[in-house]
């Protein structure tokens, strides 16, 4: 009989601590559930963020619901990210911009400033004018060549609007 009783506490110890590892085991699965939660409120005001309302800080980009709370944010902004990402707030991650193109898109040899074409309202760079005219035969091959490159084509100037005389039309003569 008393082995009984060992028995039967044993059976109760082990379920109660099976139950309290069930709970602990829910808890962690909250706690991952809850991490892929974007942010959608103000870390300064608390309130509704403004998409076009940011700062990029050490490869986070943080929302605020006006102008002005990033400069409280900056104050102390690494304690505020931890406290935000602890929270289980997934912060977004600053886009990657593109490099100014350095290399010629046909030959990947380093441009030269006065070697370009302008296509699609962008000036493209080239090292010689052989590269140019292979550019033209087949411009969309070269451009996806600078895109898998993350480079990035310089937006070309506007052109100059000329009045009836021939003259610059923003400046008066």
């Amino acid at each position: 009989m008393v082995r009984t009783y060992k028995f039967l506490i044993l059976a109760v110890l082990v379920s109660g601590a099976a139950f309290v590892y069930a709970q602990a085991g829910d808890h962690d699965h909250e706690h991952h559930a809850a991490a892929a939660t974007p942010q959608t409120k103000c870390p300064i005001r608390g309130g509704d963020i403004d998409p076009e309302v940011f700062t990029d800080y050490k490869g986070k980009r943080i929302f605020f619901c006006c102008p002005g709370c990033d400069k409280t944010f900056l104050a102390d902004a690494d304690a505020k990210i931890k406290a935000m990402e602890e929270s289980g707030i997934t912060l977004a991650t600053t886009p990657v911009a593109a490099a100014e193109q350095t290399l010629c898109p046909v030959s990947d040899e380093p441009i030269e400033k006065d070697k370009s074409v302008v296509y699609e309202g962008k000036t493209i760079y080239f090292c010689c004018n052989r590269c140019i005219k292979k550019f033209k035969a087949h411009p969309e091959a070269y451009l996806k060549k600078l895109e898998a490159q993350k480079t990035t084509a310089v937006p070309a100037p506007a052109p100059a609007h000329h009045d009836d005389n021939g003259h610059d039309a923003h400046h008066n003569h």
